[in-house]
């Protein structure tokens, strides 16, 4: 783990102490990442300097200057790896690194730069360093002659990771950001006519404070690049080479709605599996039946990967036969039901069997409606783990709720429209010949079909009590 920051202070602002404060704010708080030395370049369009010390982030932090006119800062701190150990090291084998008028920082891994180094015949003594980062800027220059180009190519040569800050003496007011599952931020602070980036959201905002406020700070998206200039960016571009597309897998629990969620992306003509995990629900029976009769109506592959601890685990209704479960108001309007991280957990080991089998995305039966009382039914809470496992995954894997901002009303509406075999789908939390009627998941189902004037395909054992009809505005 190493830090870079730095940023693009534009020479049309007269006054840039505030700019020169944040930079030096940026390189103190970057000890944080890493205190086995630090350098920084100023590369300004009269001249650049640079500044190394083995001391630390904080003994470099004093000597940024930003000069009259335009000035590019790379900053950089160093949290040498076991692997990575260099003896002897001196100052000047720190970055910033610098070749053929490219100059770059970089937090991360270069594993293959033995290989590459014979590959292209670069003589280590033409190297300022054996740090594994020293390659990169002779690598950026055989890349090609754009800074898109070259992060392409080098996208598709390096093996590790990276986040990387570049500046070419071509485009003396640009920089090139990219960054594989390391991470990089970016501000653009219109009122000191500058942009910033760092390692971290917190030490930008924690570095403007006081100064710009109003700043916002966004993350370059995970395996991507960008272009920016003092005030903008000007170019963005993939550099995502992990393997993707694949089978959806559709975490189905039998019920209508993800079923339905299933059905959307059949419809787009993507590929299914289906996954229901066995975790010691009261209905599991039911439910593994249902999802074998749904998967066979799809002509789909239907696996049931065991995750019996979870019910072993105790705490929910669903997974003990001694605790009741909640019927009518209860069950419709709170969270009794709730299973201790399920959805978390379920998504967590739908992630581990796309990463080994190759499965490109995950669909989920969440909704807008169920969102209210479950807090993992939540779309953001959905959105949330979808980025955090783009950042966490080897592979390229989507996230999908495809009925997540609809209502149940919705969701029949989208079903009946798509031929769902919603007379094969099982809702109810509890087994049986026939569904309850009274808990709050078959409670939430009938009264959609009821407000819609239609008919439940599935017969259930009772009949919708009164008081919740009522509501529906349309009489038993």
């Amino acid at each position: 783990m190493c830090f870079i920051g730095g940023g693009i202070v534009s020479g049309q602002v007269s006054d840039s102490a505030d700019s020169e404060l944040v930079l030096r704010r940026l390189m103190q708080l970057g000890a944080s990442r890493g205190s086995d030395g630090a350098g920084v370049a100023m590369l300004g369009l009269h001249g650049s300097s640079f500044a190394r010390d083995l001391a630390g982030p904080l003994a470099v932090a004093e000597r940024i200057q930003v000069r009259s006119g335009q000035t590019v800062v790379l900053m950089n701190s160093r949290l040498e790896p076991t692997s990575e150990h260099v003896p002897d090291i001196t100052a000047e084998q720190l970055q910033p690194y610098q070749y053929g008028g490219t100059t770059i920082v970089h937090n991360g891994i270069v594993a293959n730069d033995h290989e590459l180094r014979a590959r292209y015949g670069i003589e280590q003594s033409n190297l300022a360093t054996r740090i594994d980062s020293g390659i990169i800027p002779n690598l950026l220059v055989r890349g090609g002659s754009s800074p898109r180009e070259q992060l392409v190519n080098f996208a598709d040569e390096v093996v590790g990771s990276y986040a990387l800050a570049v500046h070419n003496v071509a485009q003396p007011e640009m920089l090139t950001l990219a960054c594989s599952f390391k991470p990089l931020w970016m501000a653009f602070s219109y009122g000191l006519g500058s942009m910033f980036f760092a390692s971290e959201s917190g030490q930008l905002r924690a570095a403007l404070a006081g100064i710009d406020d109003t700043a916002e700070v966004t993350r370059l998206e995970p395996y991507s690049g960008a272009v920016v200039d003092a005030t903008r960016v000007l170019d963005s571009f993939s550099l995502d080479r992990r393997r993707s597309g694949g089978p959806a897998l559709c975490v189905c629990s039998g019920g209508m709605d993800s079923t339905t969620a299933a059905a959307l992306v059949a419809e787009a003509g993507q590929k299914l599996v289906f996954c229901n995990f066995q975790y010691g629900c009261r209905a599991e029976v039911r439910e593994r039946r249902a999802v074998e009769e749904i998967a066979e109506f799809y002509g789909a592959e239907a696996i049931f990967p065991d995750l019996r601890w979870l019910g072993e685990l105790g705490g929910s209704t669903l997974t003990s036969e001694i605790d009741h479960i909640a019927d009518g108001d209860e069950g419709v309007e709170t969270a009794h039901e709730w299973v201790p991280a399920r959805n978390l957990v379920l998504i967590a080991h739908a992630v581990a069997l796309c990463e080994r089998y190759g499965f490109g995305s995950i669909v989920l039966g969440t909704n807008e409606q169920e969102g209210s009382v479950f807090p993992d039914n939540e779309l953001e809470f959905i959105e949330t783990l979808s980025r955090a496992v783009n950042i966490g995954s080897v592979d390229r894997i989507t996230i999908a709720s495809p009925v997540g901002r609809m209502s149940k009303r919705d969701i029949v509406r989208t079903a009946l429209q798509l031929n769902v075999p919603l007379h094969l789908t099982w809702s109810c939390y509890r087994s049986g010949e026939l569904p309850c009627g009274s808990c709050g998941s078959c409670l939430q189902r009938r009264i959609a079909f009821h407000q819609l004037g239609l008919d439940d395909p599935r017969a259930y054992a009772t009949p919708v009590p009164a008081s919740i009809l009522a509501r529906s505005g349309r009489p038993a």
